[in-house]
């Protein structure tokens, strides 16, 4: 592009400017001092208006090739990107939260509530990731959260998440609600470690045959979230009028429920009229005495809650989770909740041991932007972080390899974060490791 004067490029676009440049609005110097780049950020910056996209399509001349992802450095990156990749719909759904999304914001703000603190005089020539979960052993402490609908998306929606995951070593939490049946997503990743989210239906015989499905397909673990007895208030739906495209239905519906995307902004009559709004102890245990596979509690934030999920003897996880702040607008940051609950579930872990029960491991979600974010997580007292937004952005820009490379991005921040804090293993990051921000004395 360089040595054609009068053409610039935006976007993959290369556009012949030379006569556009004498009417340009802003001015003829604005467009000649591109000449031969690439103009794209200083054509999003720009105020345009709506004829200004058909006016490129217009004097577009070609084509470049452009590897996106090779461009993605960090997390950031992909939401930017990705963001921009989806149709308007998928974007406004996926970035939705509760009321005016405070606990959106408030979740990835959270993590940097927590200062580092490194210990030197370690050999840190090496640092392993590798962490053991209910289905396996993971390269990474990192697990897809489960997240609805993805093939507004991608074309292959849930399918490039656990592909992805299965490359990069990490594991895939499949939605009740996803977009492609949980058959369907454990043909296409075989070799990925795979845990079913369970939302419970008042027709226990729904419920029942979901749990069966997923342990026929070879799923390791049934996570059960109890933190939707009711849909949130999701007003940013509300007042877009959202609804479902017509050629995306909940796969893992298909034969049990009708769906109708005509009606609504979001889920919430279909909520109200079929999920169980008694989500109780007495449902883990119902469920529990359907299947074999180790249940995983999913949407704690309190350590009550914590506490009562704890001492199940067949639960084997807790997700400390505000739903991706989707649900109760204003509830307190997983990253908040993480260390008191934490506290609270050693003496129980210690009274499961007792009993030769296996330990309760913690995990948590919510706002996690970078491979500190994980490193500050295990040393609150998690095991293994599950991310949901960034892979879907992610999946957006790139399909099962864009999954890939995030995933990676944060491994390769985690181990620095490692070295450099003095942890050769994740059982090494412990909770001295993390201080609450103060506010300096300057």
């Amino acid at each position: 592009v360089a040595a054609m004067k009068g053409h610039i490029v935006i976007g993959d676009s290369v556009v012949d400017v030379r006569k556009f440049a004498a009417v340009h609005p802003g001015g003829e110097g604005l467009i000649v001092a591109q000449w031969g780049k690439d103009a794209t950020a200083e054509f999003r910056r720009a105020r345009h208006s709506p004829r200004a996209d058909g006016i490129v399509e217009r004097l577009t001349v070609g084509k470049v090739h452009r590897d996106i992802l090779e461009e993605m450095i960090t997390v950031q990156d992909f939401v930017r990107e990705g963001r921009k990749a989806l149709p308007d719909n998928a974007r406004l759904y996926y970035d939705a939260g509760a009321e005016d999304g405070e606990s959106v914001r408030e979740a990835i703000a959270s993590w940097s509530g927590y200062w580092l603190v490194p210990k030197v005089l370690v050999d840190v020539s090496s640092a392993d990731t590798s962490c053991e979960v209910p289905g396996g052993t993971l390269r990474v402490p990192i697990i897809s959260a489960p997240t609805a609908l993805l093939k507004m998306g991608h074309p292959d929606g849930e399918m490039a998440v656990a592909r992805g995951c299965a490359a990069a070593g990490a594991a895939n939490c499949l939605s009740t609600t996803a977009s492609v049946s949980l058959e369907d997503v454990s043909r296409s990743a075989p070799d990925c470690t795979r845990w079913f989210q369970l939302y419970a239906y008042r027709d226990k015989g729904i419920t029942e045959r979901l749990i069966l499905r997923a342990e026929a397909a070879g799923y390791s673990a049934i996570v059960v979230t109890v933190d939707l007895p009711v849909l949130g208030n999701r007003t940013s739906l509300v007042k877009a009028g959202f609804k479902v495209p017509d050629d995306v239905k909940m796969a893992n519906m298909a034969n049990e429920v009708r769906q109708d995307t005509k009606k609504g902004s979001d889920r919430k009559e279909y909520v109200q009229k079929l999920y169980d709004q008694s989500l109780t102890v007495g449902l883990l245990e119902w469920v529990a005495g359907l299947t074999k596979l180790p249940l995983i509690v999913k949407g704690v934030l309190s350590v009550e809650s914590a506490v009562a999920a704890a001492r199940l003897p067949f639960v084997k996880g807790v997700i400390v989770s505000n739903h991706g702040g989707r649900q109760l607008n204003g509830a307190i940051p997983s990253a908040y909740a993480l260390p008191g609950i934490a506290r609270a579930l050693a003496p129980i872990n210690e009274q499961r041991k007792g009993s030769s029960l296996p330990p309760v491991l913690l995990y948590v979600d919510g706002g996690i932007r970078k491979g500190s974010d994980i490193f500050k997580a295990i040393a609150l007292g998690a095991h293994a972080v599950l991310i949901g937004r960034p892979l879907i952005y992610a999946m957006a820009l790139g399909g099962a390899q864009g999954v890939a490379k995030l995933i990676r991005i944060l491994e390769a921040e985690l181990v620095n974060t490692m070295q450099l804090c003095g942890a050769r293993t994740l059982s090494d990051i412990t909770p001295d490791m993390v201080t609450v921000r103060q506010t300096p004395k300057l």
